[in-house]
């Protein structure tokens, strides 16, 4: 057996840069010991990420564990945790054997001690030799995944190693990393190209956050994929209509975009303009290809695949049938090198793996059993001449074989030498009754063959005009696309052309029309959508009697009558209780409802709900990360009719469980409520429902329980004890006179008060601005220049002030967790995202370190025994309340003109036990005279304009309860304020000023921007130098 390659010596992951002396040292040679196979594992089996520093490997991490809900653990935070210092810190210190031993140590205890429920990044452990036994182990029985990132990407990312070094370590390290994984992620970075997706409807979305969106889709794609989980209803995932659960190989003529893997390099971000109605894609790699490329199959050859198999997973958003190509089966082909192709494809989780049948039943029986959750295609491409042709037995003992194999699949292909072939191809598909246990894909190839392939009804092999453009070989000339293949079944009369429609009571003005009818002429459908305007749903009943009715799209006011006319519902239209989509079946069964565009009688109908689906949508595409749905998220629906209940049900699908109903009835929110409650209840107790739909509402037996209340009249504060809504969707409609809006429907600003913004959504067409976006627009305090500042590529950071702090949060990716418990951000850094390579925006908050450290330096002992007295509610009183809960202070007053806001305010504060709420200082201070607190006010923070609060407004008994105490103003301006001057007139009061809070906070900042400690001596003198020249500029003018 080949000796193992030398351990890799990987220096701090975080702190030093590639060492070329231990590239040269390593050997190239791959481990041929263990190799993890590709299988099923537990649902719940930890997983764990290996590759070298800057793919990703972290920020790939907690996607990870945020999706799947596992503990997250990263061997970086891992070794400081224990042993208090970085690697580079403790090898220093220590030694490098004393070093290997401890990441050795503690990469075992991470690994075997987190055998379930966890996502593990791992270190530089991974490759030494006995952390590769380790993890050659580990992978038996949990998913291991190494994750590969451009080299460019990379350099760009770390800013301190050569592209070329880069790639020789990938190179290297490359076999002892896929020696201890079973699966493998290609990070595609955001430069390479764009989505469909990247643009949004409004237009709103940040470039920077989506290439996130993009990064996190691709990847766990592969993670519920590899733990075999249920991708609908998972935010990152779109949505589908009701029988969109139904894999591909069951529903009639599906098509199969044929991608050569040449041509993926070819088209390269052109692939995403690709405007494919397909319904999987299929990737042929050519074995004699990759032969050409590369007469063994290599680490390089590897990475290639791996990075065009995820370009086509970014471009085409399809499932993927990775097809490894034998090529001539007569020509005696290396089936070594194909079984390593194909073993390295299973390492890939595609959807779908093509195996060629005319290898022996032993090899294919191998591939089989380390198939894990993909599904297997058997292939077999007849060459013989024989004269038998589709009547050749050896065909139909193909199809046998691939089912005693346990093939999903089974597909069967002949060079056409007439037209009569087709017909022949046909006859073979459908075989006897019975006679085939799996789905059967037959037809010819070849020019004569295109008949049999429009008329197959399973993966027609397509292509595209881009594809033929780039791409000009016989094979893609001989290949239909969808739209001819469409026409043609339209032609031959195996399909009917239909009319469709939408009903309602007005909708001339519909929009629906140009584009269904758009989508037909794009599709080679010769259907027609027109608008049906009428004052009943009486009117409906004739259209249904046409046998060349197609379906109807159902509005307003009709989309709960329509309830009586139908026989079955899709449980989206049950659980939202409201029809929008109704299709005629042909027979009376619920199996005809995949027999459509075909002409008859209408035997029954079908209704759907697919509202839902464009407001699940809007949300999901321009929801901010800063914003992305968790346990406290709160959502606002205005309404309570047919829109408002798919709203509802599209938030309960994308995971909120706390969303308020605001309706001018409140009977009709309160009935809404009830009706979802109910459904809720009947879910789980057990009511059956179909995959992928109205099961989602249940979901495991711990999850929280939809918290759904009415909001009785706009008068109402906002609940004191949840989070205020970032969605906020009004499904109310708008009549118009003289083209304004003639209804007021703007909200309490308070209800549009989030910090961090969110998402607004008007589902009224008419008009165009409504009242409700007009308000939304001017709540956007922060002006355009800011953004503009914030986005520069050389912005490295700022300082935020009044008014901005509550609201700059919206234009950021994240903020921290001091920032979020606050509400308020007060300093912006820039960090460099490992998973796009993208700068990211982090929104932090130092303005309570600094009142915390103006307290502390006071030197008043035992503040825990005092209570505080905070005026105002505003980012800097936030940061007020969170510097007295660190200290330990639980009992506080707060001081606002309008007390709601100070109750919003406090309640984000649990340990801040006993809250006093009053409207003026004078009440609040003749309270504490009166006994209200429990314990003295020996702490006073001032976080209102000092403008507000002049000496004579401040009532001297404020500080004369405490003998001592201390008073922190957080106005810079004037030198003396009124609070001051009132605190100082007090022996034994402690007063700090808005430069002594700039002061500690600028240092915090500074480290936070540097990452170095602040020199604070030279900071403090440069402020009051400052503070000097600003006092001489005053006096002078």
């Amino acid at each position: 057996m080949p000796a193992r390659p030398a351990p890799i010596n990987t220096s701090d992951p975080a702190e030093s840069s590639l060492d070329t002396t231990t590239i040269e040292s390593m050997s190239s040679t791959p481990w041929q010991g263990f190799m993890p196979r590709v299988q099923t594992y537990h649902r719940d089996a930890s997983i764990a990420l290996v590759g070298i520093r800057g793919t990703g490997r972290s920020t790939l991490a907690v996607m990870a564990s945020s999706a799947l809900g596992f503990r997250l653990l990263d061997a970086d935070q891992h070794f400081f945790q224990v042993t208090g210092l970085s690697r580079s810190a403790y090898k220093t210190q220590n030694g490098a054997a004393e070093y290997r031993r401890e990441e050795l140590k503690l990469m075992r205890s991470m690994l075997f001690e987190n055998p379930t429920r966890a996502v593990i990044a791992c270190g530089p452990g991974a490759v030494e030799g006995t952390g590769q036994a380790w993890l050659s182990e580990y992978a038996q029985t949990h998913p291991v995944i190494y994750i590969l990132r451009d080299a460019d990407e990379i350099k760009r990312h770390l800013r301190v190693w050569d592209a070329d070094a880069i790639k020789r370590l990938i190179h290297l390290s490359g076999p002892t990393h896929r020696s201890v994984s079973n699966f493998e992620f290609y990070n595609i970075s955001d430069s390479y190209g764009q989505t469909a997706e990247q643009t949004s409807m409004s237009g709103q979305q940040s470039p920077r956050s989506l290439a996130l969106k993009r990064v996190e889709h691709d990847f766990l794609d592969l993670i519920f994929t590899i733990t075999d989980r249920d991708r609908q209803g998972q935010s990152f995932y779109p949505p589908g209509h009701s029988d969109a659960s139904l894999m591909p190989e069951f529903r009639p003529f599906t098509y199969s975009l044929t991608l050569p893997i040449l041509s993926v390099d070819a088209a390269g971000p052109r692939l995403g303009g690709i405007n494919t109605t397909a319904d999987v894609a299929e990737l042929v790699i050519s074995l004699q290809e990759m032969r050409t490329r590369s007469l063994n199959f290599d680490d390089p050859l590897a990475n290639f695949i791996s990075r065009q198999y995820y370009a086509v997973k970014r471009y085409t958003r399809l499932p993927i049938i990775l097809n490894f190509q034998l090529d001539d089966a007569s020509s005696n082909p290396d089936i070594t090198y194909y079984l390593r192709l194909v073993n390295h494809g299973l390492r890939l989780a595609p959807e779908y793996l093509c195996v060629d049948l005319s290898c022996e039943e032993a090899v294919l029986r191998d591939i089989m059993s380390s198939k894990g959750t993909s599904k297997v295609m058997g292939h077999f491409t007849d060459v013989s001449v024989s004269e038998g042709g589709w009547d050749n037995p050896a065909l139909k003992q193909k199809i046998h074989l691939a089912e005693r194999l346990g093939c999903d699949i089974v597909r069967v292909c002949r060079i056409a030498t007439s037209t009569t072939d087709n017909f022949a191809a046909k006859c073979f598909a459908q075989g006897k009754p019975g006679e085939f246990k799996i789905p059967v894909i037959a037809y010819n190839t070849g020019r004569l063959g295109r008949m049999s392939c429009y008329l197959n009804q399973t993966f027609t092999p397509v292509t595209d005009p881009l594809l033929r453009s780039i791409t000009p070989s016989s094979t893609t000339e001989v290949l239909l696309t969808i739209q001819e293949a469409q026409k043609a079944l339209y032609s031959s009369f195996l399909l009917d052309p239909m009319y469709f429609g939408i009903y309602g009571t007005n909708v001339l003005q519909s929009l629906s029309p140009a584009m269904h009818n758009a989508a037909f002429a794009s599709c080679g459908m010769p259907h027609e959508y027109k608008t049906f305007q009428h004052p009943t749903v009486n009117d409906l009943r004739h259209l249904i009697a046409d046998e060349n009715f197609g379906g109807a799209s159902i509005t307003a006011p009709f989309k709960k009558e329509v309830f009586a006319l139908v026989d079955f519902t899709s449980p989206e239209a049950q659980a939202i209780g409201a029809v929008n989509t109704l299709i005629p079946l042909r027979s009376a069964t619920i199996h005809s409802l995949l027999d459509r565009n075909r002409s008859g009688p209408v035997a029954a109908l079908y209704g759907d709900n697919t509202d839902w689906i464009g407001i699940h949508t809007c949300i999901r595409q321009n929801l901010s990360p800063i914003n992305g749905v968790k346990r406290r998220t709160t959502a606002l629906v205005l309404g309570a009719g047919g829109m408002a209940r798919a709203a509802v049900y599209a938030l309960l699908r994308l995971g909120v469980r706390s969303i308020f109903i605001y309706n001018r009835t409140s009977h009709n929110a309160q009935e809404m409520i009830r009706h979802f409650e109910g459904y809720h209840s009947k879910s789980r107790r057990g009511s059956p429902s179909q995959p992928g739909s109205g099961e989602s509402l249940v979901g495991s037996p711990d999850m929280d329980v939809p918290s759904l209340k009415a909001l009785q009249s706009k008068t109402d504060r906002w609940p004191e004890d949840v989070d205020r809504p970032t969605i906020v969707v009004s499904c109310i409609s708008t009549p118009e006179e003289n083209g304004q809006s003639s209804v007021d429907r703007t909200l309490p600003s308070e209800w549009l008060s989030s910090p961090t913004g969110g998402v607004a959504i008007e589902l009224s067409y008419m008009p165009l601005e409504s009242p409700f976006l007009k308000q939304v627009k001017e709540m956007i305090n922060v002006d355009e220049t800011v953004e503009d500042v914030i986005k520069k590529d050389d912005f490295g950071g700022a300082s935020v002030t009044f008014p901005h702090k509550l609201q700059i949060g919206k234009l950021l990716d994240r903020v921290s967790p001091f920032a979020d418990k606050i509400g308020a951000v007060n300093t912006v850094i820039v960090e460099d995202d490992p998973a796009s390579g993208k700068r990211l925006l982090v929104g932090d908050n130092t303005d309570w370190h600094g009142i915390k450290r103006c307290i502390e330096k006071s030197g008043i002992e035992d503040l825990r025994s005092s209570a505080a007295l905070i005026l105002g509610a505003g980012g800097a009183a936030r940061a007020a309340c969170f510097a007295v809960q660190e200290i330990g202070i639980s009992e506080v007053i707060v001081v606002n003109r309008t007390a709601s806001k100070a109750r919003d305010m406090a309640a984000k504060f649990p340990r801040i036990s006993t809250v006093h709420v009053f409207e003026s200082l004078e009440a609040a201070v003749l309270r504490v005279q009166e006994g209200a607190t429990k314990l003295p006010v020996r702490v006073v923070i001032a976080c209102v304009p000092a403008d507000d609060l002049t000496a004579e407004k401040v009532p001297a008994a404020l500080f004369s309860g405490a003998k001592s105490g201390v008073l922190v103003e957080m106005a810079y301006r004037p030198q003396v304020t009124g609070m001051m001057f009132v605190a100082s007139l007090h022996d034994g009061w402690r007063v700090f000023k808005g430069v002594d809070v700039l002061e500690e906070q600028a240092y915090a900042q500074f480290e936070l921007w540097t990452g170095r400690k602040a020199p604070v001596e030279v900071m403090r003198a440069a402020m009051q130098a400052k503070i000097k020249e600003n006092e001489r500029a005053k006096s002078s003018m």
